[in-house]
């Protein structure tokens, strides 16, 4: 039987696939190391490590300043004008390398005020070596240009390396320090391999832009880095929170489950950002087109989604016992309850990405994921203090569910999927 693609379905196609790979290399890998790591170091010294990784993931989105979305959209509508490309790449990096400059001084700050970071500051500075090397990668050009297998080259080689180093030296070496260290070196040699490829293969040139450049790509930013920052400061910050009230045993068992969440979690993306570009193009050539296929992703990302949460439930002893290497009675009850946040975390992505800030309603979004980040916050506090580890997770639960019910009423205030039905 022969396939009659056309050539946009044919580049989605593609697209799709080697994204898939860059999703599968950066989601997949943990599920291997991670059950290595913890029979090496035990579950009290991961608890500090996933800490550690935690504020590092809080100073990188910092860092991202939301050019991991709108990046995207640039670089898609301007694939085909190399100047206007290249000043688009060289001031998101220069944007990002002065925010990596203030994001470290934030992190001496904060070894210098809490004594149980003072303790580990060795393993905080090795951590935030993967802020600057995510900066290195620039997924959001790879996937504008619509030529993801270049980014795979690189990323994946990292991840490789990454497991093989964990493997081979973290058992002899016995300290936790070298997981974050073997971290941050891999992706800084995946971020060096993909500046060279932007140069070889793409013909980018690198310069200094103006300030004035500078100047206007912060302040167009700015909605989306509110509304990036928001929806990670309630997705990241629950392990944060948790070891203010909790012991190290269980902020890993904690950190464990909600990794297995995030990874599942994270097979939407491969799919969700191919369609990206595709909407912010379509919606140029024509609003009703564009308005048709979110439809359809809504309906397949969302069934598909619902599915996945079901199958967490139902599979949540075997994931825990894989991951932690033994039963875990509190491990499945984080699981179940932060199941939620699979199907509703893809739901959301589809409103408030693909729909409002694709088509123009960035602020509007901005505005629903930081009221949901200041809500979630403030619940995770609440429910740690008199649940511990199942309160945190259910912060998580709820705020996801806070932020549908806010993007939903907004969508549908905005009468736009309307046309889809017309």
């Amino acid at each position: 039987m022969r396939w009659n693609l056309t050539p946009e379905k044919k580049l989605f196609l593609t697209n799709f696939i080697n994204y898939g790979i860059f999703q599968a290399s950066k989601y997949v890998v943990p599920l291997i190391t991670v059950p290595f790591i913890i029979h090496v170091i035990g579950v009290e010294k991961f608890g500090i490590v996933s800490l550690a990784q935690g504020l590092a993931n809080y100073l990188r989105v910092g860092v991202d300043y939301g050019w991991n979305i709108l990046g995207v959209q640039y670089i898609a509508r301007s694939q085909h004008h190399a100047d206007e490309r290249d000043r688009i790449v060289n001031t998101i990096l220069v944007q990002q390398l002065l925010l990596s400059g203030i994001a470290f001084l934030i992190l001496l700050a904060l070894i210098g005020i809490f004594p149980k970071l003072q303790t580990h500051w060795g393993v905080f500075i090795a951590a935030f070596g993967l802020v600057p090397a995510n900066m290195l990668m620039v997924p959001w050009f790879f996937v504008g240009m619509q030529k993801v297998r270049y980014l795979n080259r690189a990323f994946l080689f990292s991840r490789l390396l990454y497991v093989v180093l964990i493997i081979v030296f973290l058992k002899p070496l016995e300290h936790m320090i070298w997981v974050p260290v073997f971290n941050s070196l891999s992706l800084f040699i995946g971020g060096a391999i993909v500046l060279v490829t932007l140069r070889k293969r793409f013909s980018v040139q690198f310069f200094l832009p103006r300030w004035q450049q500078l100047k206007q790509f912060f302040r167009e930013g700015w909605p989306i880095f509110l509304s990036y920052f928001s929806t990670n400061f309630y997705r990241n910050s629950q392990v944060l929170i948790l070891a203010l009230f909790v012991n190290d045993y269980f902020l890993g068992i904690y950190s464990a489950a909600e990794k297995i969440i995030k990874v599942i979690q994270g097979t939407f993306m491969p799919l969700s950002q191919t369609i990206y570009p595709i909407l912010a193009r379509k919606y140029v050539e024509s609003r009703n087109r564009a308005f048709v296929a979110l439809k359809k992703a809504i309906w397949v990302l969302g069934s598909l989604a619902f599915v996945v949460s079901i199958g967490v439930i139902v599979t949540a002893p075997l994931l825990i016992k894989v991951i932690v290497g033994q039963n875990n009675a509190d491990g499945v009850k984080l699981l179940w309850i932060g199941s939620g946040v699979i199907f509703f975390g893809v739901l959301n992505y589809i409103l408030g990405v693909l729909f409002l800030t694709n088509f123009g309603y960035k602020v509007l979004f901005s505005r629903a994921v930081f009221i949901t980040g200041i809500w979630g916050i403030l619940s995770c506090f609440v429910l740690s203090y008199f649940f511990q580890a199942f309160g945190a997770m259910g912060s998580f639960t709820l705020a996801e569910i806070f932020l549908f019910i806010m993007l939903s009423i907004f969508s549908i205030r905005k009468k736009r999927l309307l046309l889809s039905e017309k």
